[in-house]
């Protein structure tokens, strides 16, 4: 019996993968690998522009909280002139 035209059984040691099988497979665990290091580095990229807006927002923070001391500072002294000028003019 010739057994020439019938395709290698699962089980035989001969059986090979021709290479563009094998390419095709590492194109895609390479493109897969390529998407998931893509992904991390715009999760990267979001979570600093996230700790930069934060920072910014500290720094805008405590400027409007100086700013606010100042004006209350300012406001505070007016009361104080204002409330001599009245003692000058006799409480009026």
């Amino acid at each position: 019996m010739n057994n020439h035209n019938q395709p290698p059984q699962r089980g035989s040691q001969n059986q090979e993968v021709p290479q563009g099988i094998v390419a095709a497979k590492l194109a895609v665990l390479g493109g897969s690998i390529t998407t998931i290091g893509d992904a991390i580095s715009t999760l990267a990229a979001v979570i600093a522009l996230e700790d930069l807006n934060n920072s910014s927002n500290d720094k805008s923070n405590d400027q409007n909280n100086s700013d606010i001391q100042n004006m209350q500072k300012q406001i505070n002294d007016l009361t104080r002139t204002v409330q001599a000028m009245q003692k000058k003019d006799g409480g009026h």
